[in-house]
């Protein structure tokens, strides 16, 4: 086990930099790397290349960044290349670094229902997030994933200070203003046909809201009520409402036109290329106040 963690080092030190060819990443002059490896099943071999860091984003209250690291794997028949990615904040007055996130930690049911296209050992979990955003109140990192066919699948979110993960079958996902809540689409495509998910961060609960309704846009209104855009079939009505999401969907009411709480949108971190192109990655890894260029 100790021979594997070694080789594993020693691979991620050569990795990092964008010139290395895929013979030198196993050589044995290749220097060690203060970075701790990519935590991968042991039935994969080493990787073809890291990359990292992406996203490199700050939280609200200046305290953290958090950014991406993304192993991946070259494979014959997938559209992009076989991936595991993990997520770590860095305080920005320490400069300590803490990994939050990586296969290990997510359920492999969540990860065969929402990668089963680029995960060539089932069991494993390759999936890559393509979105991160902080809550507002910076406790909390939303990650949104999509696979190697377009089609977005699932999200997590995890708490900082609980290191608690919750597994969502959804995307699309708005923070409450307060960042206490977060509400998504429910379902596994682009569009949202089967009403949302509602998360209470200070209960650990998600609950699905308007089950049945096809969704056309939602977020939060200026009162802390969820606002949706929907026809209700028992009201006959198409048009905006907004409910107490305290109370839930019985609460429903219509109104003209909801001022919706337009945050700051979440950074991009990864986007599939189309067939045939390379897929960036930055392995020029930095760890400072700026991010790689």
């Amino acid at each position: 086990m100790r021979s594997k963690m070694h080789c594993m080092r020693v691979v991620l030190a050569c990795a990092l930099v964008a010139a290395c060819s895929k013979a030198t990443l196993v050589g044995a002059g290749a220097r060690r790397s203060t970075t701790p490896p990519i935590v991968a099943p042991t039935v994969l071999p080493v990787p073809d290349r890291i990359c990292e860091p992406l996203g490199w984003v700050p939280s609200p209250d200046g305290r953290w960044i958090a950014y991406l690291r993304r192993a991946e794997w070259d494979r014959e028949g997938f559209q992009i290349p076989y991936q595991l990615t993990e997520l770590w904040i860095q305080e920005r007055g320490s400069g300590h670094r803490r990994r939050l996130l990586d296969y290990t930690r997510l359920s492999p049911e969540w990860s065969r229902s929402f990668a089963p296209n680029s995960t060539p050992f089932g069991a494993a979990g390759g999936f890559s997030f393509r979105l991160l955003s902080w809550s507002p109140d910076s406790t909390a990192i939303a990650l949104e994933e999509a696979g190697d066919d377009w089609i977005f699948r699932g999200s997590v979110v995890v708490e900082i200070e609980r290191e608690r993960i919750i597994e969502l079958e959804g995307g699309g996902l708005a923070w409450s203003p307060d960042g206490s809540r977060a509400v998504l689409c429910k379902g596994h495509g682009l569009d949202c046909p089967d009403g949302l998910l509602l998360v209470d961060l200070g209960r650990g609960e998600v609950r699905h809201d308007l089950a049945g309704i096809d969704v056309n846009d939602y977020g939060w209104h200026r009162t802390g009520l969820v606002a949706v855009a929907a026809y209700l079939k028992e009201k006959d009505r198409y048009g905006w409402w907004v409910y107490d999401p305290g109370i839930g969907s019985s609460s429903l009411q219509p109104v003209e036109w909801p001022s919706i709480v337009d945050l700051l949108p979440p950074t991009t971190t990864w986007w599939a290329p189309e067939p045939g192109e390379p897929l960036p990655c930055n392995t020029t890894a930095r760890h400072d106040s700026q991010p790689a260029r």
